[in-house]
């Protein structure tokens, strides 16, 4: 989506892409997340993240997720993995 100038404000992009695919068994899946936000300003963020959901036995599921972000203005001074979650 792409977004005017307003007054002071910089006309930006922002972009999502989600995927999402059946592996193993028909309960089970992973899939995958990716935005992004590119100011005309050269503001820039950019974010991913990567999920399964997989069917062990009977009821019992196994539930993972992981994401990370980076953003320009704040940077990524830890190393690539200083802005994450699992």
């Amino acid at each position: 989506m792409q977004t005017k100038e307003y007054e002071e404000t910089p006309s930006e992009n922002f972009g999502v892409l989600r995927m999402r695919r059946q592996v193993i068994n028909p309960n089970s899946y992973v899939g995958g997340i990716f935005t992004s936000r590119l100011g005309m300003n050269g503001e820039q963020n950019f974010a991913y993240g990567l999920d399964g959901i997989f069917r062990l036995f009977g009821d019992d599921y196994l539930n993972v997720k992981g994401a990370q972000s980076y953003d320009k203005t704040i940077g990524n001074e830890t190393g690539i993995f200083g802005s994450h979650r699992f």
